[in-house]
């Protein structure tokens, strides 16, 4: 899983999410969802990993809506 494309694609239009945002959405501090950004985290553990991959179902959803 590439754990940095998912963060931009949440960083993107038209959901332009901050890494603040994405950290309160999925309860991770926000030192964490910076290290995955930048590539310094490339496995997040799983509770992160299931929340971000849930927000950005989620949020890909209300997209499409």
């Amino acid at each position: 899983m590439d754990w940095q494309a998912l963060i931009q694609r949440l960083r993107d239009k038209p959901r332009e999410m901050t890494l603040a945002q994405i950290a309160e959405r999925v309860d991770a501090p926000l030192s964490t969802i910076s290290d995955i950004a930048r590539g310094a985290t490339q496995e997040p553990r799983g509770n992160i990993a299931v929340r971000l991959l849930q927000l950005e179902q989620i949020d890909a959803g209300k997209n499409a809506a």
